[in-house]
């Protein structure tokens, strides 16, 4: 999907990385930490965010736990603001560890997530370099 629309191989590294320690990849996860309505999907959106992914589905006519859904809202929130400025380094850079840290620090935004040296941070990172390898 992302290939398709121009981001590089190091960027859908991050992305598979980042949706792999959110969620495990599971459209239906849910994590109800932190109050409010929890969690939900692959990116796991809470508050406003998760709000729209529901409106997003429905405005595509899809259900929210489809993965059509859940990547083209992922997409879409992407490419217009949720990284701010950030994505067009993110959409084409060549390391994947960079990337990583930039999709974990602008969008998915969990706690010290801005901290390079963020255990979390570094665990994402190193598992981002390992699927680079193994993507085309």
């Amino acid at each position: 999907y992302f290939k398709l629309r121009g981001y590089s191989k190091a960027a859908r590294a991050a992305i598979i990385v980042n949706l792999q320690s959110e969620s495990s990849l599971d459209l239906n996860a849910f994590n109800s930490a932190e109050g409010g309505c929890g969690a939900y999907g692959l990116a796991q959106w809470r508050g406003p965010r998760q709000t729209n992914l529901y409106n997003y589905a429905k405005s595509i006519g899809k259900e929210v736990d489809t993965f059509e859904a859940q990547i083209g809202f992922l997409y879409r929130e992407l490419e217009t603001g949720e990284m701010g400025t950030a994505i067009t380094s993110f959409r084409i850079s060549t390391n994947p560890s960079d990337a990583s840290f930039l999709f974990s620090s602008k969008f998915e935004r969990f706690k010290g997530s801005s901290n390079p040296n963020n255990p979390e941070v570094k665990k994402r990172q190193r598992l981002a370099e390992q699927i680079f390898k193994t993507l085309v």
